[in-house]
């Protein structure tokens, strides 16, 4: 490639010639995407959508009783959905505010179309 190409790609990529910056990873002057800021004006009501929580956590009992999750140290449930919400909420600008209302447990595999 040549170097008008080369220097093109680099400002599209990263803001600016390679000599623009001090460090590679210094953070860039400027935003490469403007940040969206809605106007409050036009933006809709809010929702709060209630919804029921179900989690698969078989208890495994060939393994001393423990769950699925316990077994295989995974993540609580709970606290993923708790994020989901915070995340949704903010890439809505407020806009979708989900409640889980219900969470139930349930001790088996849940079923598959072909059994």
């Amino acid at each position: 490639m040549g170097d008008d190409i080369l220097k093109a790609l680099w400002d599209f990529l990263f803001g600016g010639t390679p000599s623009s910056q001090s460090h590679p990873l210094s953070p860039p002057s400027q935003h490469l995407f403007p940040v969206l800021q809605p106007d409050p004006a036009t933006l809709p009501e809010p929702v709060y959508p209630k919804v029921l929580m179900i989690t698969h956590n078989p208890v495994l009992r060939t393994q001393g009783g423990k769950t699925l999750k316990q077994y295989f140290n995974w993540n609580d449930p709970l606290a993923l959905a708790q994020g989901y919400i915070h995340d949704v909420r903010e890439c809505s600008f407020g806009y979708a505010n989900y409640q889980i209302v219900e969470h139930v447990i349930v001790d088996e595999y849940p079923i598959k179309r072909d059994g």
